[in-house]
């Protein structure tokens, strides 16, 4: 069995439906019938047996019904059985990423090259050997349209407001970020310390002050609690297996404020295409309605979701009103470099 095959056939069932079916065909008996019970000439045993006959289609439009849910079940379940070597699989595969990154990302801080010569690094070897990895690192991008960039772009500046502390996950070389300016502090976070360069390059001395940036395993859990309105996280979950997503999510939860928002992106793997990029090797298995179920076992609620391709936008709302007690903010202009 082909899981491809399988959830693009599950997801096929579940865009089919008989409700208009139903709709329509009810509407046109009621008619007849409307119509013979008004005639004279009509016995009652004509309408009576009309009436049995259009029941009787009823109740094999429910039986049909029926026959489908319990097909989509088993499918399902089909699902389900291959599923997890698949999050082994994705497990396995994440680990030996990190294993290679954290190699690299030791090389690159270190001041020799481990050859027969010992040779030193000269500064343009080790900004070379920076630049390397950096690449290697954001080159995992998704694949988005405009109209949903724009989309999101739209999310972002909504959400986006002096008064709360917002943080932003892996911004990148996206323009994202710019969008998240008005928010202070604005936390950034990201798995090695190097990666925040182009962000910090992005903006000028002045306003890096006003950037708070935790790198690590432990970035995350660095946040102070309660306090902060917004998490975006856009071309990050995308590139994690399904075990980090929740570990983030639920570390998330304790930071927000009520009312506040973790937004983020995911490789959908509800959707065929993320696991055709799975089979490539380019993402992990990360179903989006687990990951949403998840979320609310944990107590969020889901604020708004939106799909395009293999990418879906999430939108988890930390139960309450969204707060903020600060009545003033110095303003400043923000010039890029």
């Amino acid at each position: 069995m082909d899981l491809k095959e399988l959830v693009t056939f599950r997801n096929e069932l579940v865009n089919c439906s008989t409700n208009s079916v139903h709709r329509e065909i009810a509407t046109e008996l009621r008619k007849i019938l409307h119509l013979m019970q008004t005639q004279s000439f009509t016995s009652k045993d004509i309408v009576d047996n009309v009436l049995k006959k259009y029941q009787d289609l009823q109740n094999s439009l429910l039986d049909f019904d029926s026959t489908m849910s319990v097909t989509h079940q088993h499918v399902q379940e089909l699902i389900h059985v291959l599923e997890p070597a698949r999050f082994s699989e994705s497990t396995s595969r994440y680990q030996n990423t990190c294993d290679a990154l954290d190699a690299e990302q030791r090389a690159v801080n270190e001041d020799f090259y481990v050859d027969i010569m010992a040779r030193r690094k000269t500064p343009e070897m080790k900004a070379a050997a920076l630049n390397t990895f950096i690449e290697r690192v954001f080159s995992a991008s998704i694949a988005v349209s405009e109209d949903f960039r724009q989309l999101l772009q739209m999310r972002f500046m909504a959400y986006s407001d002096w008064h709360y502390p917002a943080v932003i996950i892996r911004p990148g070389k996206e323009d994202l970020i710019d969008n998240m300016v008005a928010n202070d502090p604005l936390y950034v976070i990201d798995d090695y310390p190097e990666l925040f360069e182009p962000t910090q390059n992005r903006f000028n001395a002045v306003y890096q002050r006003r950037l708070r940036f935790y790198s690590g395993p432990d970035a995350l859990t660095s946040l102070p609690n309660n306090q902060l309105a917004l998490c975006m996280a856009y071309n990050y979950f995308d590139h994690k297996p399904m075990e980090v997503i929740q570990q983030d999510i639920q570390i998330m939860y304790d930071k927000l404020r009520p009312g506040g928002i973790m937004a983020f992106t995911i490789n959908d793997c509800d959707r065929s295409g993320a696991i055709l990029l799975v089979d490539q090797c380019s993402a992990y298995y990360t179903p989006g309605n687990q990951i949403i179920n998840y979320a609310q076992n944990l107590g969020y609620e889901l604020d708004f979701k939106i799909s395009d391709g293999p990418t879906t936008w999430v939108e988890l709302k930390r139960p309450g009103q969204l707060e903020s007690l600060r009545g003033g903010q110095t303003l400043a202009k923000i010039n890029h470099k």
